[in-house]
């Protein structure tokens, strides 16, 4: 730590910040032209351990999963960080809601308020689901599981994006990510439809060898979201006696597009 000049009577400020516990050697000298002036000062300081933390970070113990609607999210981690930016190892989950400990057979987890936050872009109606989530201390760390996404994404979109916000307590709520949003992908394929049924029944009976119109087909997950990138493959079969597979055509496999149609 440097300080450029001296105040009226000769005095000078230093703040040195002491990030870690032990016993700090600070020594202090006056410097000018590149040597020392007087003789050099020092003081033992001793620094204990923090008592309390000051505030929390959080981040997805896989950072790289894919994000999907109505399926469990990866492992939310909430670090307490003490006054200078330290984890702070916590030896127990904190108290619930109602003041009761882990120990209690009424403990209600910890007193972590997590939840969507900001605004959601137009025609989005996203929800988080808590009624699953479990709450592990592990290397100091709470870890939080069973979390999961529902809803719609704005209409006609494959995807969305969310900021999740989690407030402990007084603390300074935290978001992840800090910036953005993250990115939440359609869920697993529930739904194929066939869009255009009339169309295909009224022009029947076909003629040997004629042209089928065109299969306007539609996937969408439990939800209604459109499922983008879904391959999808034609099975044909015949119930009449003929000899050989009386069907010719591509049979696939064929990708859904950001609609979720082909």
């Amino acid at each position: 730590i440097a300080g450029s000049h001296f105040y009226a009577g000769g005095a000078a400020w230093l703040q040195p910040k002491l990030d870690e516990p032990g016993e700090w050697v600070c020594s202090i000298a006056v410097v000018k032209d590149g040597a020392t002036v007087g003789k050099t000062w020092s003081v033992t300081i001793s620094v204990a351990q923090p008592v309390r933390y000051e505030s929390i970070e959080v981040e997805f113990e896989d950072e790289d999963a894919t994000l999907r609607i109505n399926e469990a999210l990866p492992t939310l981690v909430v670090t307490a960080v003490d006054c200078v930016g330290v984890q702070f190892e916590l030896s127990a989950l904190p108290d619930d809601r109602a003041g009761r400990t882990q120990d209690d057979p009424d403990y209600d987890g910890p007193a972590l308020d997590i939840d969507i936050v900001g605004q959601q872009p137009q025609g989005q109606q996203l929800r988080l689901d808590l009624s699953q989530q479990q709450a592990l201390l592990a290397d100091g760390k709470i870890r939080i599981s069973g979390l999961a996404v529902r809803g719609t994404f704005a209409t006609g979109k494959s995807s969305g994006g969310v900021k999740l916000g989690v407030a402990f307590g007084e603390l300074p709520s935290a978001t992840l990510p800090q910036r953005g949003r993250l990115e939440i992908k359609c869920g697993r394929p529930t739904h194929l439809l066939l869009e255009n049924t009339e169309e295909l029944f009224d022009a029947a009976p076909y003629d040997a060898g004629a042209s089928l119109p065109p299969m306007q087909l539609r996937c969408t997950d439990v939800d209604g979201n459109p499922a983008k990138d879904m391959h999808l493959e034609l099975e044909m079969s015949h119930d009449g006696e003929a000899g050989s597979d009386p069907f010719t055509g591509p049979s696939g496999p064929f990708r859904t597009s950001a609609k979720g149609e082909y």
